[in-house]
């Protein structure tokens, strides 16, 4: 819109405050379902607690179900999806299941896949992932079933990078708006994860599989197609992954010239910086002209 020195129509304006209304509506109403049964726990009966979260469930789905608004529907499903697990933690604390913390945000997870495919909501998207997220989170004191011998940061690594690649399929199959989203938060927790492995003991195997992921990166979101956020994501891990690999060749050899150390890794990292960042100022220049010529 700078390039054309355009401004939205005030229709394009209404829908936004319309949409931005709705989905805080929407989670206005989670917030207060939640603190009302939170505030009034011992007051309620258990029954009653059921009835309300079971209701207001069949309500939403009910609403998402009959109602001509995508928009509307879209919300519904999303507020229904986030009553599962209300549901679910008020069904473990009324008859203590016992069962982990991990349990409940995957099978809260697993059980809203279907409602998050049918509604096509990012805002239910970004609601999965970060179950999942934190479901993996959770699961590392109980590794004794999946993922064995494997640190925190190899599955969220494994899972983000794996489940970035199905998004950018899923999201163009299912033409979901704002897709972007999700891709960039995936795309940030890998980055993340496989920057944070070559902390670890495993440091050959860490860094061949750290560039492998850089060289992936750059052929899939600069030679197929261009994504700046990509691109910068992937400059901060050379930074921070290069000074990470210096600092551990330092240890390596017992070199305890601290000053010395500082001052070589903040020359590295000006130098990778500065020019890491002209080169995407560089990227940015020729996709803004190429933008503006089509």
């Amino acid at each position: 819109m700078s390039l054309q020195h355009t401004s939205p129509p005030l229709s394009a304006w209404r829908e936004f405050f319309e949409k931005m209304l709705l989905i805080l509506t929407g989670l206005s109403f989670i917030a207060s379902v939640s603190f009302f049964i939170a505030y009034n726990w011992n007051e309620l009966g258990r029954f009653f607690k059921f009835i309300l979260v079971e209701g207001l469930m069949l309500i939403s789905i009910g609403v998402s179900v009959y109602t001509k608004n995508i928009w509307v529907s879209r919300i519904s499903l999303f507020v229904a999806s986030f009553l599962v697990g209300i549901f679910m933690a008020l069904f473990g604390q009324v008859y203590q299941t016992q069962a982990d913390s991990w349990e409940l945000f995957f099978y809260w997870a697993l059980l809203i896949l279907p409602w998050v495919f049918v509604s096509r909501f990012i805002a239910s998207w970004l609601l999965w992932v970060g179950l999942i997220e934190i479901a993996i989170i959770l699961y590392e004191p109980h590794s004794f079933m999946f993922f064995r011998g494997l640190n925190l940061f190899w599955k969220l690594f494994l899972f983000n990078t794996l489940f970035l690649f199905v998004w950018e399929y899923i999201s163009k199959k299912l033409d979901i708006k704002y897709a972007f989203v999700v891709h960039k938060l995936l795309l940030s927790f890998s980055s993340f994860s496989i920057t944070a492995l070559l902390l670890s003991h495993e440091v050959f195997i860490c860094t061949f599989v750290w560039v492998i992921w850089l060289m992936s990166i750059y052929y899939i979101y600069r030679l197929l197609s261009m994504d700046i956020y990509a691109l910068s994501v992937m400059s901060l891990s050379i930074v921070v992954g290069t000074d990470i690999l210096f600092f551990r060749i330092f240890n390596a050899t017992n070199f305890d010239n601290f000053i010395f150390i500082v001052l070589m890794l903040g020359m590295l990292t000006l130098f990778l910086g500065g020019y890491l960042s002209k080169w995407l100022k560089r990227l940015a220049k020729e996709e803004d002209s190429y933008a503006t010529k089509e």
